[in-house]
């Protein structure tokens, strides 16, 4: 009786192990502010796939092309290390996000000069989603 009780602990550590390993991968998707950092993070990590998981399918695309620039300029070059992806996003102070209707505009604040940077969310099926188009994009 006593193996089935060692057993049985052990499936529900395991259980749980896998639970909270799973829980820091997991996006908040009804909250537009937690959306806009996981993007934030992602791209200053270069992790384009995380990215994609919080866009739109306009900013997919748009994220396809930025990765296949990166991939063409950096052969030669290292990528940053942690340091400097950590000073970059130490800069992010601030995340303040207006929501009209099924989009948000996501005030990132700040950098050194104390400058913010806007990204553009909307709620597709249930979802916020961070929204960039390349016609957007060209305006800037």
């Amino acid at each position: 009786m006593s193996e089935i009780i060692k057993i049985y602990l052990l499936l529900m550590f395991i259980l749980l192990l896998a639970d909270c390993t799973g829980a820091k991968n997991q996006i908040n998707y009804n909250n537009p502010k937690k959306v806009a950092l996981v993007f934030c993070y992602a791209i200053a990590h270069h992790d384009i796939e995380r990215a994609k998981l919080v866009s739109t399918e306009d900013t997919k695309k748009v994220l396809t092309v930025l990765q296949t620039l990166e991939d063409a300029m950096q052969p030669n070059q290292e990528s940053p290390n942690n340091t400097q992806i950590e000073e970059k996003l130490k800069s992010l102070k601030k995340v303040k996000c207006e929501i009209v209707d099924n989009l948000a505009r996501c005030k990132m604040c700040c950098d050194e000069k104390g400058e913010t940077d806007i990204l553009m969310l909307k709620k597709v099926e249930n979802k916020w989603l961070v929204n960039m188009a390349k016609e957007e994009l060209q305006k800037k």
